[in-house]
C-alpha cells in the first residue's frame, strides 16, 4: 500500500529538487548573514531566527550544482535536524506536491553509492524532481 507524501519542490540552477515537508520547518525570504571563520565552504554563514542562531548552507555549493552566479537565491528553507535548525539558500520555491510513494523512481545504478544525499526521482508532467535526503546533506556538511 503506496503512503501519500508531501514534497516541498523548489529550484537550484535550471533543476528543480525537491524534500519531504515533514523536515521542513519553515520557508522564509533570503537574509543577510554573517559569515563565519574558518567555517566550510558550503556555510555561507550564519542568521538570527527569532533568536536563535542558525547556519545557513548554500544549497548549490553542498551538491556541486552550477549555477548563474548573478542570480542570487531568494528563500532560505528551514530544516529541522535533531536539536538544531539549518537553513539552505534555494534559487526560488515553486510548490507543494502530494504524491503517492509509489511514484517515486529509483536513481540509475550508476549515481548512487553509500554516501548518495539523492533519494530518486519524481516525474511531474515533462519534467523530473531529484529529492534530497537533507539529513544526509547537513550531516555531511558539520555544522
Amino acid at each position: 500500500m503506496a503512503s501519500e507524501k508531501k514534497i516541498v519542490v523548489f529550484t537550484v540552477g535550471d533543476s528543480r529538487y525537491g524534500v519531504d515537508i515533514s523536515s521542513v520547518k519553515e520557508i522564509m525570504p533570503a537574509q543577510k548573514t554573517t559569515q563565519v571563520p574558518n567555517a566550510p565552504h558550503s556555510v555561507k554563514g550564519v542568521t538570527s531566527l527569532r533568536g536563535r542562531v542558525m547556519p545557513v548552507l548554500c544549497l548549490s555549493t553542498c551538491l556541486n550544482i552550477t549555477r548563474d552566479q548573478h542570480e542570487e537565491p531568494t528563500r532560505i528553507i528551514v530544516i529541522e535536524h535533531g536539536r538544531e535548525i539549518v537553513g539552505c539558500l534555494v534559487d526560488s520555491v515553486r510548490e507543494v506536491l502530494s504524491i503517492d510513494s509509489e511514484q517515486i523512481e529509483p536513481l540509475p545504478e550508476s549515481l548512487c553509492d553509500q554516501h548518495s544525499r539523492l533519494l530518486g526521482m519524481i516525474r511531474t508532467g515533462d519534467d523530473l524532481v531529484t529529492l534530497i535526503d537533507m539529513e544526509r546533506v547537513i550531516d555531511t556538511i558539520a555544522v
